[in-house]
């Protein structure tokens, strides 16, 4: 099993947890990032339950 096997057999609170940095979260500004109701896991979860955007 690869890396990225793996990664695949994540759940995504798993992933969310694995990842890390704020390219991958939904709150991708300083603005919503100081929301005080979530957290950096929070906002990676949201984000790969997301729909995916092309940049």
């Amino acid at each position: 099993m690869t890396n990225r096997e793996w990664l695949e057999s994540l759940s995504d609170e798993e992933l969310a947890i694995v990842i890390g940095g704020c390219t991958c979260c939904i709150y991708d500004d300083i603005d919503n990032c100081a929301d005080k109701d979530s957290t950096c896991c929070d906002g990676r979860l949201k984000w790969l339950q997301a729909e995916h955007r092309e940049t």
